[in-house]
This record gives C-alpha cells, sequence and structure tokens, in this order.
C-alpha cells in the first residue's frame, strides 16, 4: 500500500495546475489603476502620482523572477514594461511627440530585478520569455504608429489566453492587417514594420508569420496566393466600401 501511495505521488506530484501559478508581485492593484488609465484607448498618466502604484512598482524593481513559473515571468515582464511606460509617458506628456522623438524607447533607464532597463530591453525580456515576437503585439503604445493600448491586464494565470486573444484580435481587424486579393497585397499596419525581422527569422515570412492568426477564410484566400503576396506597410489602411 505504502508503495503504490508512493508511486502515485511521484507520478502526480510534479504536476503544475492553474491554481498552482502565482504572480511575482501581486498585480491587483496595477490592474485596477491601469483600467482607468487606458480607458477608452487613450492614455492617462496620473496613475503614476497614486501611492498604490508606487509601492507596487517598487516591489516590481525588487522583486526577482527567475525560479517563479514560467507563465508568472512572462506576466511579470509584461507588467513591469507597462509600469515603466506610464512613467516615461507621464515624464514627456504635452512636451514631446512621438513622431519626432525617436529614442523615448531607448533613452530613459530604471533598475528592475537587479538589471538596469530601457522599454526596448525591458521588450526583449517580454520577447524572451514568451518566445515569440507576437508578445510585441501586447505592448501597445496607443498611437498611430503603434499598437492599441491593452485594455485589459493579464495576471500569470490568463497571459496566455491574453497573447492568443490579441494576436488574433489585431490579425483580424482590418485596421491593422487588410488582405487586397485584386493586387495580391496584403496591407499591415505600421506597427508590425519594426517586426519584420523578428517576423521573418521566426516564420521564415511576414506571412507565414500572420497566416495563424487570420481568420479562415482570409487565411485560405492569402496562402493560395502566398508565392505572390506583397507586404505594404501603412499607418491608415482602407478600402473602396460598398455602399449598398
Amino acid at each position: 500500500m505504502l508503495t503504490h501511495l508512493l508511486i502515485t505521488f511521484s507520478l502526480c506530484g510534479p504536476c503544475s495546475t492553474k491554481d498552482t501559478i502565482h504572480d511575482v508581485v501581486d498585480p491587483t492593484p496595477f490592474i485596477a489603476l491601469w483600467k482607468g488609465a487606458s480607458a477608452q484607448g487613450k492614455l492617462d498618466t496620473r496613475a503614476v502620482h497614486d501611492t498604490l502604484f508606487q509601492q507596487w512598482f517598487a516591489a516590481i524593481q525588487d522583486a526577482r523572477p527567475d525560479d517563479a513559473h514560467p507563465w508568472a515571468q512572462r506576466a511579470y515582464w509584461l507588467h513591469a514594461w507597462h509600469g515603466w511606460f506610464l512613467i516615461v509617458a507621464n515624464r514627456y506628456a504635452g512636451k514631446r511627440t512621438l513622431s519626432v522623438d525617436s529614442t523615448w524607447r531607448t533613452r530613459d533607464t530604471v533598475v528592475i530585478a537587479g538589471y538596469r532597463h530601457t522599454l526596448e530591453s525591458l521588450e526583449g525580456r517580454v520577447r524572451e520569455c514568451f518566445g515569440t515576437c507576437a508578445s510585441a503585439l501586447l505592448l501597445g503604445t496607443g498611437n498611430v504608429a503603434g499598437f492599441p493600448l491593452l485594455q485589459d491586464m493579464p495576471r500569470a494565470t490568463t497571459v496566455e489566453r491574453a497573447l492568443r486573444h490579441r494576436t488574433r484580435s489585431l490579425a483580424r481587424s482590418e485596421r491593422f492587417v487588410l488582405w487586397d486579393p485584386g493586387d495580391d497585397v496584403l496591407h499591415v499596419h505600421r506597427s508590425f514594420e519594426r517586426l519584420e525581422t523578428a517576423m521573418v527569422k521566426e516564420a521564415g515570412s511576414v506571412v507565414a508569420f500572420l497566416l495563424p492568426f487570420m481568420s479562415d477564410a482570409m487565411a485560405a484566400a492569402v496562402a493560395l496566393r502566398a508565392a505572390k503576396v506583397r507586404i505594404f506597410y501603412a499607418d491608415v489602411l482602407d478600402r473602396w466600401h460598398r455602399r449598398y
């Protein structure tokens, strides 16, 4: 009987479930603050002056996520990027324009988990933890040349679902990916352009990278013409509209 119990425990003990996955730093205060800060797709940076935000971000800076569950690490670096992005945006709100200021991702630094980071290096950690450049789609800035602000900040237990939902929603939105069968052109929003090298490295081509996230109908149409598809990046994707 004892031998049977030991065998059963050895088989089931290492298994992990969502109930055993805990965030490195409790994101509850930040989730509530971010919901208000990103309302209606427009960034409100006043949250950085909230005591709860300051305490939460200090905990993010002091944390050591390396031994946490992979999902917890992904959520941690995602939260760290958004927290620092909110602080950086607050510093330059009303003073600098993103269309002219090209250094905002690399200029300001902060110590997080024992290392000095910029927004760009934090994005690198996010992409490293997720193992795909598609995770950059979660890092919305809300400006014309960027992805929309993330509306629902995920926890460790929901971060994988959040990535699936985000990639599919953007790839299936005509604001970000639009197929023109008449010219074999795949119109892609400008926000994807800086990921082009990573997409090609990861999937072989931009088309192959986006294909799994498209709707079935669009994916089938694009796949049939894959060899002839041209990519065109634009800030605004538009087409002729039917009026009947």
